[in-house]
């Protein structure tokens, strides 16, 4: 069996490589962020959930508008179409 201090000692391993793994793996992920920033694929800041439903409801007006208008100019294609 176990004595406490192996217990110990192997919970502390165990939570100092995960913290170094961490720490890499955030170095790698922020660097991503940034280049994604840089390109314009991602925004610089988050955004809270507002912002999300208020960005994703201006993406559907925007798509209706341009149904409407392709929907509006087939009509007037087609009516001229037939009236020549």
């Amino acid at each position: 069996m176990n004595t406490p201090g192996s217990v110990a000692y192997g919970w502390g391993v165990l939570i100092v490589a995960a913290g170094v793994a961490y720490h890499f793996a955030k170095k790698d992920i922020d660097a991503k962020r940034r280049e994604q920033a840089a390109l314009g694929i991602r925004p610089e800041h988050a955004m809270t959930w507002e912002e999300r439903v208020k960005m994703e409801e201006m993406k559907q007006r925007q798509l209706q508008q341009q149904q409407q208008q392709a929907a509006s100019g087939a009509a007037d294609g087609a009516g001229r179409a037939g009236s020549s």
